[in-house]
């Protein structure tokens, strides 16, 4: 769909106070942030902004699941709660992730694309709960 160049500038201005805000970044994660404003725009804006927020945002939240074949992760995390494997897949590679929705039984895809689709932001101390269980799952059953 065409947008007014105004309500282009309007959101684009609006998501840049956010990510100037006292409050900081919500979400850790380069991978994250990055995926999340090249999904959104494209071309030097996009690259303007991932430059005007500079610096290191943090270590790569489930960085360790990219090594893991798409179909023995989905059959790793599809008996978790569906918010749960959200909450994975939306930090993974945009890639990856729809490769691993693409192994789960059809009813569970779409609770977790729309889980994922309305996502918000997630207290960093929770990300690193959920990611902390899973690696002691993954040591656990050695090398999946």
């Amino acid at each position: 769909h065409e947008l007014p160049p105004e309500t282009i500038t309007d959101v684009l201005n609006e998501f840049s106070k956010a990510l100037s805000s006292p409050m900081g970044m919500k979400v850790k994660g380069e991978s994250f942030v990055k995926n999340l404003i090249s999904r959104s725009m494209s071309g030097e804006r996009a690259e303007n902004i991932l430059e005007d927020i500079g610096g290191d945002l943090g270590p790569i939240p489930f960085e360790n699941l990219s090594d893991i074949d798409s179909k023995t992760l989905a059959n790793f995390i599809q008996n978790e709660h569906p918010q749960t494997i959200a909450l994975i897949l939306a930090y993974i590679e945009s890639g990856k992730a729809s490769e691993v929705i693409s192994n789960f039984p059809e009813n569970l895809q779409t609770d977790v694309i729309l889980r994922i689709a309305n996502l918000e932001n997630v207290p960093q101390n929770i990300v690193s709960e959920i990611e902390e269980v899973l690696q002691k799952e993954i040591n656990t059953l050695g090398t999946i």
